[in-house]
């Protein structure tokens, strides 16, 4: 005999096996929203750590994924002999850590002293179609609540390079180190429309070091 509360119940059961469904893709979609604010902030630590204690990335977590050298031909003038900028190479080591969203990249610039300049860097790890205005804001809050706390320690200063991107945020340290070095801190982000997309978190070695 049919009983009207048997297909109730039916349906009642699907309901909750499809809502159950639902809850894991929900979640991962929100931890990767998280994760684009609140990872990058140890990777960033690696960095600042490395570049001001002049040694090797702490490669705890860290997996070497290979070298890249990066050639940037001489600027010339066909009136002039020489050129007016030289050609350079920058060399660049890439690391990874397992179930995050950036890699580290740690760079090597020539200086007109024959020495080299430092640079470490957080990047994606590939492009991302869904960065927000709102994912950018959170960007900035963080940075910011990170460089107040730093600066408040008296080791650092507020200092924000020219607004050439959408976000364009810094600290950089309060006194010159051994090398008579100011050391540089920074957030870049370049989320509009019409501009292709950037995203950097740096720290390094100014390029008006005294070495």
């Amino acid at each position: 005999m049919y009983k009207p509360q048997n297909t109730l119940i039916i349906k009642f059961i699907k309901i909750i096996l499809t809502f159950s469904l639902l809850i894991p893709t929900s979640t991962s979609h929100a931890n990767q929203n998280n994760e684009y604010s609140t990872n990058w902030v140890d990777l960033f630590e690696i960095c600042r750590k490395s570049i001001e204690t002049k040694k090797s990335l702490d490669k705890f977590g860290l997996r070497k994924l290979g070298k890249r050298v990066t050639t940037f031909p001489p600027i010339t003038h066909p009136i002039l002999t020489d050129p007016i900028y030289p050609g350079y190479d920058i060399k660049e080591i890439i690391w990874e850590k397992q179930n995050s969203l950036y890699n580290i990249i740690e760079a090597h610039h020539p200086t007109s002293s024959g020495k080299t300049r430092r640079e470490c860097k957080v990047l994606f790890k590939e492009s991302y179609n869904e960065f927000t205005m709102k994912h950018e804001t959170e960007f900035q809050n963080d940075f910011k609540k990170l460089r107040s706390r730093l600066v408040q320690g008296g080791s650092y200063e507020i200092w924000n390079p020219d607004p050439i991107f959408s976000t364009n945020l810094g600290f950089r340290s309060a006194r010159l180190d051994e090398n008579r070095c100011v050391l540089i801190f920074g957030l870049q982000i370049e989320n509009r429309k019409d501009r292709p997309f950037l995203f950097r978190l740096y720290a390094g070695e100014s390029d008006m070091c005294r070495k």
